[in-house]
């Protein structure tokens, strides 16, 4: 039974009372029960509730509903003490795309904080952080699927994202120490200090989760045009900044983007912060890994003496010579192969894609 909003006719009382029936029994909710006949959850609400109809409470669980809370954490104090490379990491990434979970409630008056867990969604192309949390926090809580239409008018295209849900207190006053707390950006809230040694690592993990690993597409060369960069608030971009002077880069212009800031490298600076940034071995999104990996093997090929050896200033910009390159196949093979790797991780609404070179460049596979 389905009433379109343009077909005119309106649902008679049996109907109604046919459809609250099976709502009841099935012990659907009132969202499922407004897409199946396409009319508003209010709507729907508003028909049950003319005919004195009862409705579920707020707190109802559809059939099939996953219960978080009953899921246990192996090793829920695994952020206490950030002591490898691959906390740090998480660390990081956890400090600029994770969702505390923390329910206030008044009592003589006083507002109190009760921590709860973390909640953390990614794209599908990027489930494996996912993975890394569970492995770190012991935790087997499912990881839950969704699809957001990204134009309604072209539904094919489609963002997937997964969501993992864990509930810990001892997690939850672990993370609010170091800072992971609601509206944190906002409120400007200093990233969490870590051992020198994994300095590079949580810098690392802040990228992967709010910045950007990418290349200007009219640039013909492959070798040239790259960026990398982050966003976030004042506190957050000063600390990436910091970073990058430590490893001998010129600290950038910080530029606003929206409510938030922005700082990014371009040109021979890109690259010596991207091959800093992403070794082998380094615990990142694969997306990003790989494609600085082939660009460690083309700059090695075409650049012998180093990046620095072939710097110019124009312009009050750094630029990338021909001094001491070497014009080899392989090299522009390495090259190619960075870019398609970086292609293949662009999010699906960015729009059409550019080509590196005038036409298609075939997939050169592995090399």
């Amino acid at each position: 039974m389905i009433w379109n909003a343009e077909g005119g006719r309106s649902p008679s009382d049996r109907e109604i009372r046919r459809i609250h029936e099976i709502y009841r029994r099935a012990s659907l909710s009132l969202a499922l029960v407004a897409k199946a006949v396409r009319r508003s959850t209010t709507w729907v609400y508003m028909q049950f509730a003319r005919r004195g109809l009862q409705t579920h409470s707020a707190g109802h669980r559809v059939p099939g509903t996953i219960n978080w809370r009953k899921f246990a954490l192996e090793n829920p104090r695994a952020f206490a003490v950030i002591d490898s490379a691959e906390k740090a990491y998480l660390l990081g990434y956890l400090f600029a795309d994770a969702k505390p979970r923390v329910k206030r409630r008044q009592r003589n008056g006083s507002t109190f904080e009760f921590h709860e867990g973390l909640e953390l969604a990614v794209g599908a192309r990027d489930i494996e952080v996912l993975r890394a949390v569970q492995r770190v926090l012991g935790a087997k809580a499912p990881i839950q699927r969704a699809r957001t239409v990204l134009r309604k008018r072209d539904p094919e295209k489609v963002y997937e994202t997964r969501t993992m849900i864990v509930y810990s207190a001892e997690l939850g006053r672990d993370l609010a120490t170091h800072g992971i707390i609601p509206r944190r950006t906002q409120l400007n809230v200093a990233p969490p200090s870590v051992p020198d040694e994994y300095e590079r690592d949580f810098v690392r993990g802040v990228i992967d989760g709010d910045g950007w690993v990418t290349r200007a597409g009219k640039v013909r060369d492959c070798l040239k045009g790259w960026s990398i960069g982050v966003t976030g608030s004042p506190a957050v971009v000063m600390r990436v900044v910091r970073y990058a002077v430590s490893i001998g880069l010129r600290p950038p212009e910080i530029a606003a983007n929206g409510s938030v800031k922005k700082v990014s490298w371009h040109g021979p600076e890109a690259l010596r912060l991207i091959l800093d940034l992403y070794r082998p071995g380094d615990l990142a999104l694969s997306r990003k890994a790989k494609t600085a990996a082939a660009l460690r093997r083309a700059v090695e090929e075409a650049y012998p003496s180093g990046v620095e050896q072939s710097m110019a200033m124009q312009a009050g910009k750094l630029h990338l010579t021909d001094h001491g390159r070497v014009r080899s196949r392989r090299a522009a093979q390495y090259g190619r192969r960075a870019v398609e790797v970086w292609r293949q991780g662009w999010h699906p609404s960015r729009g059409k894609r550019r080509e590196c070179h005038r036409g298609r460049i075939a997939r050169t596979g592995t090399v």
